[in-house]
């Protein structure tokens, strides 16, 4: 089945049960039916067909949530971007792109500068006739979603995501994360990042409810929102889970949350020990993906005890290899280039030809992506991360992971968060930044005992906060300028 099968399905077989929940808005699955078909209808009358393009910098709403579901059912391929960019980095997806059509606040539509193209606000509820919409024609090989990399180390590119990896991706995960139809998901991640986005295709498999939240003021009631809307799975990334485990402090509330993930970026063991304290009944799924492939492991939750560290193994139909520069398998326990193959790789990206030197690579499995990440696996076959290339760093002659330092970092008593600077040369001094109560020099005893000589910071840095990409991610740039305007 392809994901508008399942949205059909779910609105039939789950009809009064509730689909979305926002802060102003409730619908079952079929309210959201009958404005996913208003949403179809106005897309037409705005000329969109199928196989175009349509650009959506939008809110977490109801109205995104139709809007998203009624490009999937006609065969338009959505291309979400996040809420926070600017007009001229939506220009640029424009340009790549060329959308239909490209939806926005007034403001965006009257900045962009795009002649011919048609650019509009979504109604909130267009009008619709029918109770339960129809399927047009989807092919599983076009295009369900252009979702464009975060340009932070050069130009955007657009994946392509077409509905057969789209839909197998949903599947596996979640199967594999034992999503059911009595499970209410919080939502806090942008529809613009995958990891966000596809908790909303999911709901559809399993005909479960999401709440929707955009952060911002509404995050001081994110706990009340848990227990008051009976929130049993939370999707989060180590900001996310650091505010839960604070707010948790302050609201102690009884709550039945059964399942934690995390992807998109590590999260310490110490903060995923904490935030199972906090919410007791709770359990823990370590992940590894990227919007290239969606997901590349799971961690079984029984397994999160023995092995806090692992991001474990490789989802069902995917192969994972560790390779060496010269692309070679490496064995078991040594370090390389993380590799996946399988069906939930997507097409590559836009308009960028695949090649035996790229990201996607031509090889008897299909495609190949070389993710750019460094691991190793155990003798089980659970994967283990390094951290990225960028973050595999030498320093005097030693390779050194900047992850590891991070990870030794958060385990000291009264530390929230920790990122380690890319050092300049091979002699530059490692630096650290970090937030939290304790103080640099009791920081600086705490790795003394823990990392040798090589691995140890010169420099300790308190923040306030650490600097995040707008997916929530640390940003380890935004950080290194955050301490030299200190300076």
């Amino acid at each position: 089945m392809l994901i508008p099968e399942y949205f059909l399905t779910a609105c039939s077989d789950h009809a009064e049960r509730l689909a979305i929940i926002t802060h102003n808005d409730v619908v079952t699955w079929a309210e959201l039916a009958t404005r996913v078909d208003g949403f179809r209808r106005w897309l037409r009358d705005h000329g969109v067909h199928r196989q175009d393009r349509v650009v959506l910098q939008t809110p977490s709403t109801v109205g995104t949530v139709a809007l998203m579901w009624a490009c999937l059912l006609d065969g338009v391929t959505m291309v979400p971007v996040h809420q926070d960019l600017t007009a001229s980095q939506v220009q640029q997806v424009i340009d790549d792109c060329r959308p239909a059509l490209v939806c926005g606040s007034p403001d965006l539509v009257q900045l962009l500068n795009s002649p011919g193209m048609k650019t509009s606000t979504p109604p909130t509820r267009p009008e619709s006739t029918s109770i339960l919409p129809s399927l047009s024609r989807v092919s599983p090989d076009a295009l369900a979603m252009l979702i464009y990399t975060s340009g932070t180390t050069g130009p955007p590119k657009g994946i392509m995501c077409p509905h057969r990896q789209v839909a197998t991706a949903a599947r596996i995960v979640h199967d594999c994360l034992g999503y059911r139809t009595d499970d209410v998901i919080l939502c806090r991640l942008p529809l613009s990042f995958d990891y966000g986005l596809y908790q909303i295709l999911m709901s559809a498999i399993s005909g479960s409810a999401v709440v929707l939240r955009d952060g911002g003021a509404q995050d001081r009631n994110l706990v009340r929102d848990i227990a008051r809307h009976g929130v049993t799975v939370v999707p989060v990334v180590p900001s996310m889970a650091s505010m839960l485990i604070t707010l948790q402090r302050r609201d102690q509330l009884p709550t039945i949350v059964r399942l934690f993930t995390n992807t998109g970026a590590r999260l310490a063991p110490e903060t995923a020990n904490q935030l199972l304290a906090s919410f007791p009944g709770s359990r823990y799924a370590s992940m590894y993906g990227m919007t290239e492939c969606k997901r590349i492991s799971i961690l079984p939750v029984e397994e999160y005890e023995t092995h806090p560290d692992s991001v474990g193994r490789a989802l069902p139909s995917t192969h994972v290899e560790i390779v060496d520069a010269q692309g070679v398998p490496v064995p078991a326990g040594e370090h390389g280039e993380i590799t996946v193959s399988g069906p939930t790789v997507m097409n590559g990206y836009w308009q960028v030809p695949n090649s035996p030197s790229g990201r996607f690579r031509p090889s008897g499995h299909g495609l190949t992506l070389f993710t750019g990440d460094r691991g190793w696996m155990d003798e089980e076959g659970r994967l283990y991360l390094l951290g990225r290339d960028d973050e595999i760093v030498k320093h005097h002659g030693i390779r050194i992971s900047l992850q590891e330092i991070e990870i030794a970092a958060e385990a000291a008593p009264g530390v929230d968060a920790v990122i380690a600077l890319k050092p300049a040369s091979d002699s530059a001094p490692i630096e650290i930044a970090y937030c939290g109560s304790t103080s640099p020099e009791n920081l600086a005893r705490h790795l003394e005992t823990v990392l040798d000589r090589a691995r140890r910071p010169q420099f300790i840095h308190q923040l306030q906060q650490i600097p995040l990409t707008r997916n929530g991610k640390p940003n380890r740039s935004a950080a290194a300028e955050a301490i030299r305007s200190r300076a």
